[in-house]
């Protein structure tokens, strides 16, 4: 059974800030928060043991975050700690990996050159996910749990009402809340509805000022942002300041995909 999410208190105020602005909420919030989780690995815990030793592990970073460490100002140093500290490990496994008390006659028959290259490839594999996406992952459980709760307040929900609403991923993180009632999943759902129902009656007006039929293009500027708040809705985003900087995997808010258990 999913464990219960506990809504937190101290994400109402940054989720309603977050409902004035493009996007869905839950993602600037979170955009925010991985903000500080590489800044704190930065500054505080690159040489952490148990951080380092969380790394080891998931052989690094997965590739989504792997892109956001790059482009941190302060990743060349920090990057080149953590990559020397792996890379050293890969080094050692593959080194334990040709190790054999086998007789050298043995070595080369087919059956024991298989087993050799699957316990090789099962020593390289991660044995945990990307610490990142593990850490944004519990944090996405509690601001989307916060959201729903701060629903129930009059002044939040007129702010998520005229926001750009939730992204799939985070709306279906949403509606799969084991301590949602039935009666607030569908409140939820009403909601969700009439803010995809807005932004497709606006692509359709978009598309039709651009219908050979009807003319030349008269759309304004503001119009043909629409396009792409689409796309964001579906896929989830990061966001800069003020700008969509990425538009993230589907599984933003879960464990990265690449990760597989170690039994698998």
């Amino acid at each position: 059974m999913e464990a219960v999410v506990p809504a937190t208190s101290k994400f109402v105020g940054e989720l309603q800030m977050a409902c004035q602005s493009e996007g869905c909420p839950v993602c600037r919030v979170l955009t925010q928060y991985e903000q500080r989780y590489w800044e704190g690995l930065l500054y505080e815990q690159v040489n952490d043991g148990g951080v380092r030793a969380a790394l080891r592990a998931a052989r690094g970073f997965c590739a989504v975050h792997t892109q956001a460490f790059a482009m941190l100002p302060g990743a060349p140093f920090a990057g080149a700690i953590i990559t020397t500290d792996l890379l050293t490990t890969l080094l050692q496994l593959t080194q334990e990996g040709r190790r054999t008390s086998v007789p050298i006659w043995q070595q080369w028959l087919p059956w024991h050159m298989v087993a050799q290259k699957t316990a090789l490839a099962r020593r390289l594999r991660p044995r945990r996910p990307c610490p990142a996406c593990e850490h944004m992952a519990q944090l996405a459980g509690q601001v989307v749990a916060t959201l729903v709760r701060a629903l129930e307040q009059e002044q939040f929900a007129r702010a998520f009402n005229s926001s750009d609403g939730l992204c799939l991923p985070h709306m279906m993180q949403a509606i799969s809340l084991p301590s949602l009632p039935p009666a607030a999943r569908e409140e939820l759902l009403v909601r969700q509805r009439t803010i995809w129902q807005r932004l497709a009656d606006r692509l359709a007006a978009f598309v039709q000022q651009h219908d050979y039929r009807w003319g030349s293009a008269v759309g304004l500027e503001h119009d043909q942002v629409h396009w792409r708040h689409a796309l964001t809705a579906l896929s989830g985003a990061r966001y800069g300041r003020d700008e969509l900087v990425l538009i993230a995997a589907p599984n933003q808010s879960l464990l990265c995909a690449r990760w597989r258990s170690p039994r698998s």
